[in-house]
């Protein structure tokens, strides 16, 4: 896996110093059925119609300021052309994430 190398990302994760990779990935390793949203087709014309998977988490962060907080986090996995790895979005919500209702199929 790798974090996708676009600016909302990178500001984010150097906003709360999340610079090293096991910081991102120990809040992945946490993700649940509870924090999943939703599956879709991509609408990214570069990658359109392949499946990404979108995540919400709530962490408790400290920023670059030593102000701490709890934060929204949008996780987005998408495995693009079959490649081997998954590209991952890793930022602030941009909206409101809703939390999947899986009802009683758990």
């Amino acid at each position: 896996m790798k974090i996708v190398p676009r600016k909302k990302n990178t500001d984010f994760l150097i906003h709360y110093n999340l610079i090293e990779p096991d910081s991102v990935y120990e809040i992945i390793n946490k993700l649940t059925t509870n924090e999943f949203c939703e599956c879709k087709l991509s609408d990214d014309p570069e990658y359109i119609g392949e499946i990404i998977y979108i995540f919400r988490i709530i962490e408790n962060l400290i920023d670059f300021q030593g102000d701490e907080e709890d934060v929204e986090i949008y996780i987005k996995f998408g495995r693009y052309k079959m490649a081997k790895i998954a590209d991952i979005s890793f930022h602030d919500a941009e909206y409101k994430l809703t939390l999947y209702d899986w009802g009683d199929e758990i």
